[in-house]
Order: structure tokens, then sequence, then C-alpha cells
């Protein structure tokens, strides 16, 4: 829930006649004054709905003051039109709006428990990791101009597929790699700085896990980190000991054993 929901008051009238009124670029209501204008920038491009509506405008209220700046310039319209023009026809509609909105402009800095975490790796990132193939200039722009450590992450990506085909040939090895490469991107989003804004880093770290670990310590790795409650300090702690020990996974293959929670989960699974 956003920090302001005074707008799950509305009735359902008084939310129609507010989403006419930004389609009119006439919102009056000063409670609106933070989000107004992305609002007005943001509503022309999906069509209406009470609930999807609403959660347009709480997925407002939690971005920073920069990503609504950015937005009311017209820089998301731009790359969500771009973007909507190499699809069938994605939805148009809010909900998957504010995914978007969500994965490119939510500080991932401020992400602070599990729970939170979990959203991001299992709904935001998974929206927006497979833009740059579409090779559009349009998206490129109004990505790099929107969070440039995002931007410059997604164009980083350089997972061996052909490799994890030959190794396991086991379409449960591509899920699994694809948890992980989600999780490691929040993280090193969550830590940019920390590593030196190393963009190469999780498809590196992913590359040496799949090379060094059997498909079902694999698997296991996937599953923890989607399941359980300490996944995101597991994560950092996997990175921290890529990173600092010149890219060896040494320490990750001891640590995944030593794990509680990973020992009750390989039990669990034989």
């Amino acid at each position: 829930m956003a920090e302001v929901d005074f707008y799950h008051n509305y009735t359902k009238k008084e939310l129609y006649n507010l989403w006419l009124d930004a389609l009119s670029y006439d919102i009056k209501d000063k409670r609106l004054d933070k989000i107004k204008n992305a609002l007005e920038e943001t509503v022309n491009l999906g069509q209406y709905s009470k609930d999807s509506f609403i959660y347009l405008m709480d997925t407002l209220y939690k971005l920073p003051d920069t990503a609504l700046y950015d937005i009311a310039d017209g820089n998301f319209s731009s790359l969500y039109k771009a973007y909507y023009k190499h699809t069938n026809g994605m939805p148009e509609d809010y909900i998957y709006i504010s995914e978007l909105l969500n994965a490119i402009y939510r500080d991932y800095k401020s992400i602070s428990n599990n729970n939170e975490y979990q959203e991001f790796c299992q709904r935001h990132i998974l929206e927006i990791k497979d833009i740059y193939r579409f090779n559009d200039k349009v998206i490129d722009d109004s990505l790099i101009k929107a969070n440039s450590h995002l931007a410059n992450l997604l164009k980083s990506r350089n997972i061996d597929y052909d490799y994890i085909k030959e190794k396991f040939n086991f379409d449960a090895a591509y899920v699994a790699s694809s948890t992980i490469e989600n999780h490691l991107m929040v993280t090193f989003l969550m830590n940019a700085d920390y590593y030196d804004c190393d963009y190469n880093l999780p498809s590196n770290l992913l590359n040496e896990l799949i090379k060094k670990l059997n498909i079902f310590d694999l698997i296991r790795v996937a599953i923890y980190m989607d399941y359980f409650d300490d996944s995101m300090d597991l994560t950092k702690k996997l990175m921290d000991v890529y990173y600092y020990k010149s890219n060896s996974i040494d320490g990750i293959n001891n640590m995944i054993k030593d794990n509680s929670n990973i020992k009750r989960l390989r039990k669990s699974n034989n």
C-alpha cells in the first residue's frame, strides 16, 4: 500500500471522474499534487478499470521525485509506445504499465526487506530484463535517461545459454538460471556503487555457477532464492564472495553446502 492511500475511499464514480480529469490534464484535487503531472502523462497509455487505475496511482506515489519529473517530461511514454510497437498488442493495462514503472523507476537501493526484494525479483525485473532484444534506439535512449544503472546492466547481460543446453539439456536448467539471474540483477542494482558499477558482475557470476554446479544444486539455489526468508542476504553474500575473491566461487560452493536451509531443501528433495 502506498504511503498515501486516500484514493481507496473514492467512490467508483469519483475515481472515474478523476480519470477523466487526468485525461483532460485538469486534475484539481490538491492531494494529488505530488503525482499530478506524472499521472496526467501516463493515464492515456492504458485502459480504465477502477482497480488498475488505483494501482497506477499507488505506484506513482512510491516513485522518487526525480522519476516523477522524468515521467511527466514524457520519457516513459516514449519508451512505452516504442516497446508496444514490438509486441503483439501487449496489455494496454495500468497494472502492466505500473509493473514497467516499478522496474524502471523504483529506487532499488531503498529495498529493505525480503518481501519487497522478492517482489522485485519475481515480478518487476521480469518486465524489463529482455527489452534490449528489440534493438530500438528510442527504447535505448529513453531507458538510459530513466535509469542508467538498469540500462547499463541490461545491456551487459551475457548468459551462455548454449552452454546450458550443452551441459544440462534440461528445461529446468533454463528456468533455474533465469531465476538466479533475476536475483543477481536486483541485488546488483541495490548495491551498484558498492560493486564499482561492474555491470558484467551478475552475468559473470551466473555463468560460473552454471559451469561449476550440477543441475540439482543449480535448481536448489534457484528455489532457495525464490522462497526462503533470508534469500536477500544469501544472494548478497554469494555476490560478495565472487566479487572480492577474484571471480572465484569456491566459497560459494561451501556456503551452499553449509547453509542449514539448503540442507533441509536437499533432504526434502531426496
